[in-house]
């Protein structure tokens, strides 16, 4: 009887092997690599523009004295503000380098002028003077608004610098005004002591 039952369990096994999938008849599985698009000439140009921007800022504007420092980031602020509230106007894109202000606040500061030309301003010679001037308008504004973060951000920087060193000038101010005034006490307390010896 036992022997009778086998046979149906071995057909029913047989029945699913040749129901299972053999592995050569498997579908193979196919595994897309990720397409990766190259940057656009843009994207390239507002990636560099960035890293000279903050370059310009990083190592040279900001190693300044906080005065100077702030003078050519606020005065870049006024240049690149002007010119995104007024795209359109062609007196905002162009500044003349023998201003005297621009000459001194920016130009003659260590990163202004690299500051200027990454932000993607360009010299001409107009009637042999030498005039800065923005052309474009698609990317080039967009340079202008990553630019107008980065001053800002710098600027904040600079400030805190400055109030840090204004409180530490404070706390050494106070150290020193306590210095005299101990002196002034013990001055005082040593006429008193004369004072007394002399009443003896």
């Amino acid at each position: 009887m036992d022997a009778a039952a086998d046979p149906p369990a071995a057909a029913s096994s047989d029945a699913a092997l040749a129901e299972a999938p053999s592995e050569d008849s498997a579908e193979p599985t196919l595994y897309a690599a990720p397409i990766i698009t190259p940057p656009t000439p843009d994207e390239l140009r507002l990636a560099e523009a960035r890293k000279q921007m903050l370059r310009a800022l990083d190592t040279k504007i900001t190693q300044e004295d906080d005065a100077t420092a702030l003078g050519a980031i606020e005065l870049l602020e006024k240049l690149v503000s002007n010119i995104l509230a007024h795209p359109d106007e062609p007196k905002y894109r162009e500044f003349k380098a023998s201003n005297p202000a621009i000459s001194k606040k920016l130009l003659k500061v260590p990163g202004g002028m690299e500051f200027v030309n990454a932000a993607g301003f360009s010299t001409k010679v107009v009637q042999f003077e030498e005039i800065w001037q923005l052309q474009g308008s698609g990317i080039e504004l967009t340079v202008l608004e990553h630019a107008q973060e980065g001053l800002a951000r710098y600027k904040a920087l600079v400030h805190e610098r400055l109030q840090k060193r204004e409180a530490a000038r404070e706390e050494r101010k106070r150290g020193i005004d306590k210095e005299k005034e101990l002196i002034l006490q013990q001055i005082e307390g040593d006429k008193s002591e004369r004072k007394d010896k002399s009443w003896k």
